[in-house]
């Protein structure tokens, strides 16, 4: 951040402020006698201001996606029916071989209904994480220098 100078105007023919003005000893006259009038100097120096911003790094998108799949399950299936077993008369008795005869009565067929369950629930959630950065950088200062000290003295 810089600062503009501020500019400073001095009451001395020469424009440095740093002599001193001639006294009423130097001149002989006490009514010729310059006052000495401060000036304020301001020394002006920058400091950091470390401000934050929240930028979007990155977007992230949670969606459910279906998934078919074939899946195979085995089924026992029952069935009634009725047997007739007819042994027919012969000279020697009756035959051995029986005549069979079948009449279906019932059975099972399978039917598929599909029930929806919850087979996973998942969490997601935001967190945030502190981190500590170091940040560097150049700052300027200004100092007051006064050159002809031993004049001044």
């Amino acid at each position: 951040m810089n600062h503009p100078q501020p500019e400073i105007q001095f009451p001395f023919e020469d424009g440095t402020g740093l002599t001193s003005p001639p006294t009423a000893s130097q001149t002989g006259d006490p009514a010729e006698a310059i006052p000495v009038i401060p000036q304020r100097i301001e020394l002006l120096a920058e400091q950091l201001e470390i401000s934050k911003e929240k930028v979007e790094t990155e977007e992230v998108i949670v969606r459910k996606e279906p998934i078919t799949e074939m899946q195979t399950i085995e089924v026992s299936l029952t069935r009634e029916e009725l047997v007739v077993e007819y042994y027919p008369a012969t000279a020697d008795g009756l035959s051995e071989v029986p005549e069979v005869t079948r009449y279906l009565l019932s059975e099972e067929q399978f039917v598929i209904e599909k029930q929806t369950i919850i087979a996973e629930e998942i969490l997601v959630s935001k967190r945030k994480i502190q981190r500590t950065e170091q940040v560097s950088e150049e700052v300027r200062h200004e100092e007051l220098r006064v050159e002809g000290e031993d004049e001044l003295a």
